[in-house]
């Protein structure tokens, strides 16, 4: 009875593991994209403007 306990248990963790690396990847890809988006947005604003003719008006 002691062993399938163990089995049982041992199922239980590999599942959690696997469970908790589905939601970590995503998580650090979320993290990268939004970094990069970040970074492109604050190198470029100008550019930004002008493309889609926002940004300040000048005289």
């Amino acid at each position: 009875m002691g062993e399938r306990r163990t089995t049982n248990g041992s199922a239980s963790v590999f599942t959690l593991r696997l469970r908790a690396r589905c939601i970590q990847q995503p998580t650090v890809e979320v993290m990268e994209l939004a970094r990069r988006a970040n970074r492109a947005v604050r190198t470029c604003p100008p550019l930004l403007g002008d493309l889609i003719g926002g940004g300040p008006v000048e005289p």
